[in-house]
């Protein structure tokens, strides 16, 4: 999955918490929203002088930019990584380990980078098998295991 096509689809499906999502469709949103994020906040400290006193018009409009983009993302953020974690075989539900401090954002860190299920699971077809099921074919597990 390019980039292009993993972000449109998260916003795609920006409130859709059922189904399943790809690592690539949530790595490259999650790349992607980071790299934004820490570019804002680059300018903003940019724009603050050596004694720490922010530049007041410029600095203010660059705050509300950040402000929105993380408006912007939190519910497409929660709807993938709900989509993720199904695709791992995990209910969305794990989402609120994000609010135990430290380990929480740590353990769901470790469930998204899980494989996928192979096949469908009780949150849906593969994701993988788009294409006419080329790809699940590829990976298939041989029925002599």
């Amino acid at each position: 999955m390019s980039p292009i096509a993993a972000i449109s689809s998260v916003f795609r499906r920006y409130a859709v918490f059922s189904g399943r999502a790809r690592r690539a469709e949530y790595w490259w949103f999650v790349v992607l929203r980071a790299v934004v994020i820490v570019a804002v906040g680059v300018a903003i400290n940019a724009r603050t002088s050596p004694s720490g006193v922010p530049e007041r018009p410029s600095t203010d409009v660059l705050v509300a930019v950040l402000l929105v983009i993380l408006l912007a993302c939190l519910l497409p953020d929660l709807a993938v990584t709900a989509r993720r974690l199904h695709d791992t075989g995990l209910s969305g539900m794990w989402l609120l380990l994000w609010l135990v401090p430290g380990l929480g954002a740590l353990a769901v860190f470790l469930m998204t980078v899980l494989p996928g299920d192979r096949g469908p699971n009780r949150f849906g077809p593969d994701p993988r098998a788009h294409r006419g099921g080329a790809v699940a074919a590829r990976h298939a597990v041989p029925a002599s295991l």
